[in-house]
Formats: C-alpha cells, sequence, structure tokens
C-alpha cells in the first residue's frame, strides 16, 4: 500500500501544483487513500520531495534532479533561490523575499574554497568568486540545483 501510495504522490508532484501538505493530502483522499497529515508528511521526507518558488513566487512541490543532495544547505538554496545569473567572477542568486541571508550563510556553509564570500540583501546574494573560470563552474553547480 505504502508503495502503491508513494508512486500515486509522484504521479501527483509531477502532474499537478501542489503547494503544502493539506492539498497533497486531500488529492490523496480524493484518489481513495485515508491518510493522515503525519503520513503525507512522512512520505514527503523519504521521497525527498522539495518546494520551490514557480515564475510568480508561490511555493510548490517538486521532485529534485537525480544526483542532487537536498539535504541540508542544499535543501535551503533549491528551497528558496529562483533564479541565477552569472557576470565575469561574480554570481548572482535572486531569493524568495526575506531568504537572501539565510540562503547566504547556507553558501557560506558548503565550504568551497572557490567561492571567496557573499553578500546578501533582502532578495539578493551576489557571490563573489576568485576568477572567472571558477564562478562558471559555480554558476552551473546552483543552476542545477535550482533548474
Amino acid at each position: 500500500m505504502k508503495k502503491k501510495r508513494q508512486q500515486d504522490i509522484q504521479k501527483i508532484i509531477n502532474d499537478y501544483t501542489i503547494r503544502n501538505q493539506t492539498e497533497l493530502k486531500d488529492m490523496l483522499v480524493n484518489l481513495g487513500y485515508d491518510v493522515t497529515q503525519a503520513t503525507v508528511s512522512r512520505d514527503i521526507k523519504e521521497l525527498k520531495i522539495i518546494k520551490i518558488a514557480d515564475e510568480s513566487g508561490t511555493l510548490k512541490y517538486k521532485f529534485p534532479k537525480a544526483g542532487i543532495d537536498v539535504s541540508g544547505d542544499m535543501a535551503l538554496i533549491s528551497n528558496f533561490v529562483k533564479k541565477v545569473s552569472l557576470s565575469l567572477n561574480l554570481i548572482v542568486l535572486k531569493t524568495l523575499i526575506g531568504m537572501a541571508q539565510g540562503v547566504a550563510s547556507a553558501i557560506d556553509e558548503l565550504d568551497k574554497p572557490e567561492i571567496l564570500g557573499t553578500i546578501a540583501g533582502d532578495d539578493t546574494i551576489m557571490v563573489v568568486c576568485s576568477d572567472e573560470s571558477t564562478a562558471k563552474i559555480i554558476y552551473e553547480f546552483f543552476d542545477k540545483i535550482i533548474n
């Protein structure tokens, strides 16, 4: 039953915009499952479902790309960064409003020597890299996490 339910959760997440556990629980109930909020929460954790911001800034559930670690600091980055841009040795990350400082702290905790430092405002982070080629590698790293 659990395996089938989790397969249905994957289908629901892929086919619909699901913003919270209540919406997911309601969809499962409509499919005939007798689930509690706790069960849905455990399934989300086991399936490693993350929340991302869509184009309008609304958070919704999504499955991370294969090979992306979404635990700890990586989850914070994947959940709250909306856009990444590159300019010479600088990377600019746009976040949800009010999340830039937390995400910048998570970036600092990644302990990547290629990143010299971060500067954060309210919804924008500037990541300073040692040179242009390194910045391109770090840009691709961030782009892979959020896309």
